[in-house]
């Protein structure tokens, strides 16, 4: 009989997680883990769509983009998977030199010590016979978990704006169409809440997103209601005057009906873009999704075949 064997392996894969598991045809079962458990948990930076695009056709750069990166990753996978046959390789040699060791020892009992009566120690059985592994491989891209939580923020983004919009019109409470004293005070507050709406997810400019300013992007108000109690919570201690910087011309404590109109425009043209930025990452996730199934199916049956010496 040939004995089973199942080693699993894992390990990064140029910013991808590779996971691999090798079977012994017809035997037991042994797992054994071969690769940091901590690099496992990296996520990798991930480019900004402005840097994936360029100055070239957006739809063309994108999946020229998808391509290259998972070609790198199949190649860094077949050089892992030459390594992993390699180990696998050493380790069943090494094994087989133990079992013959362990033969010679039990044929040197049956020789010398053995009993008149006494049964004989089992020697090893199938001695020189080959082994079969097969690999199994699960080829994942860790970026496709980044640019799925880029999109959660965009369309987080997106609704908080379209959601201030309407706060904005609730806030005119006698409806003269601007907003003074506590209508003021609230959009202030509203405005200071959700000002990081303005500004970019890459926050150190380096056309990457890390996971790190992912996650600080998920941090604002659910809501309009939750951006004004926001606001007042992190109003600076010594500040006696709210101002609303870019849409209080004048500085005068009111929003006037321009004024007021200039903020919600701003807003909408936000929830506008976060749409369309959320549309482009998830076309790019689904090209990726794609060529990863087809790159994952080149490894679906890979051998490695001991010499059984």
């Amino acid at each position: 009989m040939q004995a089973r064997l199942i080693v699993c392996l894992k390990f990064l894969l140029f910013c991808a997680a590779l996971f691999l598991g090798a079977r012994e045809v017809l035997g037991a079962d042994d797992n054994a883990s071969l690769a940091d458990p901590n690099a496992m948990q990296a996520i990798p930076k991930v480019p900004t769509m402005a840097t994936i695009v360029g100055d070239g056709d957006p739809a063309l750069q994108r999946r020229l983009w998808a391509q290259n990166l998972i070609k790198k990753k199949e190649i860094k996978a077949r050089v892992e998977v030459v390594i992993l046959k390699k180990k696998l390789l050493e380790e069943a040699d090494a094994a087989s030199v133990e079992e013959k060791d362990r033969q010679r020892r039990t044929e040197r009992y049956n020789n010398s010590f053995r009993k008149e009566g006494e049964l004989a120690l089992p020697s090893g059985a199938g001695e020189g016979k080959k082994r079969v592994m097969t690999l199994r491989l699960e080829f994942q891209v860790p970026e496709i978990d980044s640019y799925k939580k880029l999109i959660e923020v965009f369309k987080i983004r997106a609704t908080l704006a379209e959601n201030i919009v309407t706060t904005l019109t609730k806030l005119d409470r006698d409806a003269d169409g601007k907003l003074s004293g506590d209508e003021y005070r609230d959009a202030a507050l509203l405005y200071l809440a959700t000002q990081r709406l303005f500004h970019s997810i890459d926050n150190d400019d380096d056309g990457y997103f890390s996971a790190s300013e992912i996650e600080a992007a998920k941090t604002l108000p659910a809501d309009g209601i939750a951006a004004i109690t926001a606001g007042s919570a992190t109003k600076e201690a010594n500040s006696g005057v709210y101002k609303i910087k870019d849409f209080d011309i004048n500085g005068d404590g009111v929003l006037s009906v321009s004024e007021r109109k200039a903020m919600s425009s701003a807003y909408l043209d936000v929830g506008l873009k976060a749409r369309q930025e959320a549309d482009n990452y998830q076309k790019l996730v689904d090209d990726l999704l794609t060529l990863r199934q087809a790159t994952a199916a080149k490894f679906a049956n890979v051998t490695v075949e001991s010499s059984g010496k």
